[in-house]
């Protein structure tokens, strides 16, 4: 069977199911429930599993509800397809619970009725059986923020810690197993077509602000209260007047709301609250916009002679869409619905808790059209049922219906076959699973001891370490050659240096290599064997591990005649006010040992390819400085090796995810990696001292 026939398979048996997809979403948008309340809607899920034949497990994170199927082909990644169980309040709408104020206003009946649609297809046809890996479907509760004050008890009551859904389902382990996430948000925006994906989305955090005042008579003795309700009312002036300084690339959005104002006109108010989420592109510009927040709380409460108590709460991480899995679904919408229909939209200023999963795992949370109105306001609906709950349609023969007969079978004629086993894992979705599995293992490993040399190291493969850390009362100093030199001859100057510095061989901790060419994987283990022998000679080897990190490129112009030292690092007594480290160089290679198949986008330069490996070593980096513990504020070189443009990404692949350490910009080699097939790398470092010799 060939990956044509197993796709027409599944949209043939959607579409077979679409009365009964489109009513179970019609029957969710008639009960509406909020975040952590959604027991109506997840027992709704819970049967309709059961009733597919598939064991499920419900009250997850309170309520939600997940069931597997394995494939038959083999061990692969398990990707989870969600769908959101939770409304929330819009006040006027006129679908909204009247007990409850709450509304589907955001869609998400829709993502749970295309959940279980997808669902219904892969038990009609069977196609797991054809497939690897494993796919879970996942229900999961309250994406949508408010309702604070009850999130708020539940979590002193010990029922929650985290107040989105996605997130206290991570801390609860319930994602451990899973390799890469999706799920589908429905749309108004006309701008957005039928179908389109975000490249990132804000985070947030949220705050509650409680002023204290006094109570007094309002007619007869006012000058004896302390009016809490001006407080805030100077509070959100305060915030207002902050504004400006808002940076433009940060995205910051702050909305406060007063959530109690007095108890009675004829009472100065004693009390009054706020309520507000503060988001940002970054964590680093949300806690910005954080502190200027505080600032106009505890100013209101100030002029007022009144207090303030400020709460904030956990929000969502920023969301960064995978580049691999945006592809693969912008080619399978686009056979769907055309070119024409199909967005990529840049970053969006909302915020979801799928920010907190995209930082762990590979996600995509891209949109469909198929509503009108307002997100969130009175006026939201669903338009057209099918685009919004079912979406495809499929003609006789399996094609999409948009397409004409000739055009759809010169397309077919021209596309290769390929057996059905090979379908799931798609390689470059096994590469990013892998390599976000691997970007754990950095995150959590534990930092070894080089004693000798007084600094830790992070684990790494045998010719090197993915990084280091200078020990307590020590730091980091990087030297440059004035010229490089072959690097046999190389260790001996550093040999020199370190004696001439009184500090043993051992101190030596990176090295930054140039090489004249690229090697072969084979030739690349030939190099490393002898580079490893002579640590050894230094006794820097410890139990076969290599604690010393390296970066090891070809320069495109003025490259060496043989691999020669450019660089090294080595630590001295001294102790600064940040850690100082070096991040190993790290190209785009999703696993080590599966060679040029584990290269992402192996073989491809265009400019979309390139981001895409400049976004993978990005993440790898970010794992390693977690691993070092320690952050971009502490980094003071970025440096990136690659012969191909960087304009295009720059800022938003590498400088704005380097926050404050963007101040300090990139330095760009013109060089490629040391495997042939490589063609990105980056590597960083945080010291005080630079120094040339």
């Amino acid at each position: 069977m060939t990956r044509d026939d197993l796709k027409r398979q599944l949209y043939e048996a959607i579409d077979r199911r679409a009365p009964e997809i489109i009513a179970l979403a019609e029957q969710i948008w008639k009960h509406p429930e909020l975040g952590f309340k959604e027991t109506k809607t997840a027992r709704l899920v819970d049967e309709t599993l059961q009733g597919l034949g598939l064991s499920t497990r419900s009250g997850l994170a309170m309520t939600g509800v997940c069931a597997g199927i394995r494939g038959g082909a083999g061990d692969g990644p398990t990707f989870a397809l969600l769908g959101e169980l939770d409304g929330l309040v819009v006040a006027g709408h006129p679908a909204a619970d009247p007990a409850t104020g709450a509304v589907h206003a955001c869609g998400h009946n829709a993502q749970i009725a295309g959940m279980l649609g997808a669902t219904m297809a892969l038990v009609d046809t069977g196609a797991m059986r054809s497939l690897a890996g494993r796919v879970v479907l996942f229900a999961v509760p309250a994406e949508e923020g408010g309702d604070l004050e009850w999130r708020l008890s539940q979590a002193r009551s010990g029922k929650l810690e985290l107040f989105g859904g996605k997130a206290e389902l991570i801390r609860l382990g319930h994602f451990d197993d899973v390799d890469l996430a999706m799920m589908i948000h429905t749309s108004a925006r006309k701008e957005d077509g039928k179908a389109a994906v975000p490249t990132s989305n804000n985070g947030r955090v949220a705050k509650t602000a409680r002023f204290v005042g006094r109570a007094s008579h309002a007619g007869g003795a006012p000058w004896n209260g302390v009016n809490a309700l001006y407080a805030a009312q100077i509070a959100l002036a305060g915030i207002n007047a902050q504004r400006e300084t808002f940076r433009d690339e940060d995205t910051i959005r702050v909305h406060p709301i007063l959530t109690h104002g007095g108890s009675q006109v004829n009472v100065i108010p004693g009390e009054a609250r706020i309520e507000t989420y503060v988001r940002g592109r970054t964590m680093e510009g949300v806690l910005d916009a954080a502190r200027k927040v505080d600032r106009a709380f505890k100013a209101g409460a100030l002029a007022l002679g009144a207090r303030v108590e400020i709460e904030t709460l956990p929000g969502y991480l920023p969301l960064a869409c995978d580049a691999t899995m945006t592809r693969y679904f912008r080619e399978n919408a686009v056979g769907l619905i055309g070119p024409d229909q199909y967005r990529e939209v840049g970053h969006r200023t909302g915020s979801t808790d799928m920010g907190d999963l995209s930082q762990i795992m590979p996600v995509l949370h891209p949109y469909m059209g198929g509503a009108r109105g307002t997100n969130h306001a009175a006026d939201w609906e669903i338009a057209d049922p099918v685009l919004a709950y079912v979406m495809p349609r499929v003609d006789g023969r399996g094609h999409a219906r948009r397409r004409r007969g000739g055009r759809a079978r010169r397309a077919r004629a021209r596309a290769p076959e390929h057996d059905a086993r090979a379908i799931s894992p798609f390689p470059a979705l096994r590469r990013a699973a892998r390599s976000v599995r691997r970007r754990r293992r950095e995150m959590t490993t534990t930092l070894r001891e080089m004693s000798a040399g007084n600094y830790r190291y992070l684990p790494g493969i045998a010719p090197f370490s993915s990084g280091v850390v200078a020990a307590a009362g020590h730091q980091i100093v990087h030297a440059t050659l004035r010229a490089p030199m072959p690097w046999r001859d190389g260790f001996a100057m550093i040999d020199r240096h370190l004696r001439d510095q009184g500090r043993p061989r051992q101190a030596v901790c990176a090295i930054e290599l140039r090489s004249p060419g690229q090697f072969s994987f084979e030739g690349f283990d030939s190099f490393n064997a002898g580079y490893r022998d002579l640590l050894n000679e230094w006794k820097i080897l410890l139990d076969g591990d290599n604690p010393v990190a390296r970066t090891n490129v070809i320069p495109t112009v003025g490259a060496p005649r043989e691999p020669s030292l450019y660089a090294f690092s080595y630590t001295i007594p001294g102790a600064t006010p940040r850690p100082t480290f070096v991040n190993a160089g790290a190209g785009e290679m999703g696993e080590r040992g599966v060679g040029a198949q584990g290269i992402v986008r192996h073989g491809e330069t265009s400019a979309e390819a390139m981001r895409e490996k400049a976004a993978h070593v990005m993440a790898t980096m970010q794992a390693r400085l977690k691993g070092l513990g320690v952050d971009w504020p502490d980094v003071t070189m970025i440096d990136i090796y690659t012969k191909y443009p960087i304009e295009s990404y720059l800022a938003d692949v590498v400088l704005r995810p380097a926050g404050p350490a963007a101040i300090h910009g990139v330095r760009w080699f013109p060089s490629q990696p040391p495997v042939v097939g490589l063609e990105y790398e980056m590597d960083l470092r945080g010291v005080v001292r630079e120094i040339t010799v």
